[in-house]
């Protein structure tokens, strides 16, 4: 349970759900998580992959982020969740904007 005096916000860089769920049990709240392709990585799975030399598709590596993403807000419904859309000059709003749908 998050203490009624605090008045910081505590956020979560990561991008491990099982992380998320220990920082969880040891504080006992998360206000909120950001999460990257670099923090993404960093992921035991998908680092167990890069490892064995395995690369993921472009569909697989969207799909493992939208599920991640998925899954920290689960274990966050009421907290912030800010994640990382790379763009370029050929990148539209509408783009950018299915990237923050996927929660």
């Amino acid at each position: 349970m998050r203490p009624n005096t605090l008045k910081t916000r505590i956020f979560l860089d990561g991008g491990d759900p099982k992380e998320t769920q220990e920082i969880i049990h040891l504080l006992g709240f998360l206000d909120g998580q950001t999460t990257n392709p670099t923090l993404l990585s960093r992921n035991p799975y998908a680092k167990d992959r890069f490892e064995k030399g395995e690369r993921f598709t472009k569909q697989e590596i969207l799909d493992f982020y939208k599920q991640v993403v998925q899954k920290i807000s689960s274990l966050i419904p009421q907290g912030s969740i800010s994640i990382e859309v790379y763009a370029d000059k050929n990148t539209t709003t509408e783009d950018m904007i299915m990237w923050c749908l996927i929660r």
